[in-house]
């Protein structure tokens, strides 16, 4: 902060945002200037959505709860061999932790 103004840099140096304290000692943000982006996720396996969904639950688990009828609205589900790219990381530092 530098004659009652803050400034926002990112890691490399690159200022991010710039704002001038009022009398009141605060920093206001208007939001309203920066154009929102929409982003699109298309998931064509209704097994990998519940996996996100449930929190990454694992698929055994998953046909365990549609089989028994144990959560109400999920889907038929089939087993897919397409493994979830966080669970693959999380267990590979799981590994590590544990070795």
């Amino acid at each position: 902060m530098k004659d009652k103004n803050l400034k926002i840099f990112y890691e490399s140096e690159a200022a991010i945002a710039s704002f001038k304290m009022t009398r009141n000692m605060m920093f206001p943000l208007d939001l309203s200037i920066y154009l929102s982006k929409c982003f699109k996720a298309e998931i064509f396996n209704m097994m990998n959505l519940c996996h996100l969904q449930y929190k990454h639950l694992n698929f055994g688990s998953l046909m365990l709860m549609e089989k028994n009828k144990m959560v109400f609205g999920i889907p038929k589900l089939e087993h897919t061999s397409k493994m979830c790219e966080v669970c693959i990381v999380c267990f590979a530092c799981f590994q590590e932790m544990i070795l």
